[in-house]
């Protein structure tokens, strides 16, 4: 009996042993968020963050669509180098490019090195490739491997940057594209799938899934909301002429002093024409004037009105 018992126990461990060995290593994404080289969990409007995209482990890779989905209204994709941010259209391979190939793109294949590449217009159906949409919140990203043989990439390797600018309050929603997003062109499939990758059949079954981890960001600042609270405006378009509007600032978290205030004021065609000083929470209404296409909104939390020095601020005027 105690014979059994042992040879039972053996062949537990030794059939756990097995599975653990014929295992696929984790195929993952990781998209990290970071300002000044340091990993960010809140930013505040009007700062530069960096994103980027890295894959770990994938055997025999043959192309990847890396799209990433953001909120347009809480980040804008801007010009690496200079920060100006790119009009608020669908861009496809617009030049200067928005984004900057990392250390596994290009050159030759090493154990350091995908060595991947942008296809050319064209190649693999990809005339569209890379394209940014700063309106709808979306990147579009297909890349291939350097050759049919489609080489391994070994540990983690970085894909690409993009910079953001953070233009509003709110969750920024910075992950994989999916298919549900509904963004034009978007490469990105349905099913369970959040990621496409291609993998050179018959060495391996394709792959249709990886491990994504996606950055937990808040983006603090002041919003503004129509009358109503329904409607957050981001842009004048969100606004009927003559229409209320009030400002709101969620401080949780944040070290805001008691005098502080909430002001709200409304410009048209350049001149001064509404404003409010609120608590430090809230403004009132102030009414819009007709013309909205050339009003602007400006937004500020002052520390105190005797100093009337801006803690927080946002603009919109467009």
């Amino acid at each position: 009996m105690k014979k059994l018992i042992v040879l039972l126990i053996f062949s537990l461990i030794f059939s756990s042993a097995v599975i653990a060995s014929n295992s696929p290593t984790e195929n993952r994404l990781d998209i990290v968020a970071t300002r000044n080289g340091a990993v960010v969990t809140s930013v505040e409007i009007g700062e530069i963050i960096r994103v980027t995209v890295s894959m770990t482990e994938f055997e025999n890779l043959s192309s990847i669509t890396p799209s990433l989905h953001f909120n347009p209204n809480v980040v804008q994709v801007v010009q690496p180098y200079t920060n100006i941010p790119f009009p608020r259209q669908h861009l496809a391979r617009p030049s200067p490019q928005f984004f900057r190939l990392g250390p596994a793109m290009g050159g030759s294949w090493s154990l350091q090195r995908w060595a991947g590449a942008i296809p050319t217009p064209g190649e693999l159906n990809n005339s569209d490739h890379p394209f940014l949409d700063n309106e709808n919140g979306v990147i579009g990203m297909h890349l291939r491997g350097p050759s049919m043989s489609s080489p391994p990439l070994h540990g983690t390797q970085v894909i690409y940057y993009v910079d953001f600018l953070i233009v509003g309050a709110g969750n920024p929603e910075i992950r994989l594209s999916q298919h549900t997003d509904q963004h034009h062109d978007d490469l990105v499939y349905d099913g369970h799938a959040i990621y496409n990758v291609v993998i050179t059949w018959p060495l391996t079954p394709p792959e249709t899934f990886v491990h994504e981890t996606a950055p937990q960001l808040h983006a603090f600042g002041p919003e503004v909301f129509t009358r109503n609270g329904q409607q957050r405006v981001e842009r004048l378009a969100d606004i009927q002429s003559g229409e209320e509007i009030f400002a709101t600032f969620d401080g949780t978290g944040r070290n805001i002093p008691s005098t502080a205030r909430l002001i709200i004021a409304v410009f048209d065609n350049g001149r001064f024409y509404n404003f409010d000083i609120g608590g430090g929470d809230s403004t009132n209404y102030v009414a819009m004037p007709e013309n909205i296409q050339t009003s602007e909104i400006k937004v500020f939390l002052w520390r105190d009105l005797g100093t009337m020095q801006p803690m927080y601020w946002k603009t919109i005027d467009r």
